[in-house]
């Protein structure tokens, strides 16, 4: 299973062990938001990797993280702590990103998994 099967498993059932961080004090609401974050992020990459087989001139970019919002500052602490966050993710000035020791075939498959099985519903 990769971060994006577990983010969507998350999604679906809320179950709060998938992400490894029980004994954290973390709303349930910053946890749903860190994980449609990442997911966007991820499918969005995904179609960057698509866009330069395309021939177009993009680049792969980290999830840039603000301190005014809370699910960014959850997601610091998550980091600090041993679980699915810090286990593939690092951040660095405050962008987050896969770690570099990751495989490139984890990545695109994360990456994949997000673009091919998160399809928001649109508000509209």
């Amino acid at each position: 299973m990769n971060i994006s099967d577990i983010l969507l498993e998350f999604r679906k059932t809320q179950n709060i062990t998938l992400l490894e961080c029980t004994n954290m004090n973390i709303s349930n609401e910053d946890l749903n938001v860190i994980s449609i974050e990442i997911l966007s992020w991820l499918k969005l990459e995904y179609k960057r990797t698509l866009w330069a087989k395309e021939g177009r001139h993009i680049s792969l970019k980290p999830l840039h993280l603000t301190s005014t919002y809370s699910w960014c500052n959850s997601l610091t602490e998550l980091m600090g702590s041993d679980n699915i966050f810090s286990q593939v993710f690092e951040i660095t000035d405050r962008n987050l990103d896969f770690k570099s020791e990751l495989e490139e075939e984890y990545m695109m498959t994360a990456r994949r998994t997000a673009f091919e099985k998160y399809n928001p519903s649109k508000i509209v």
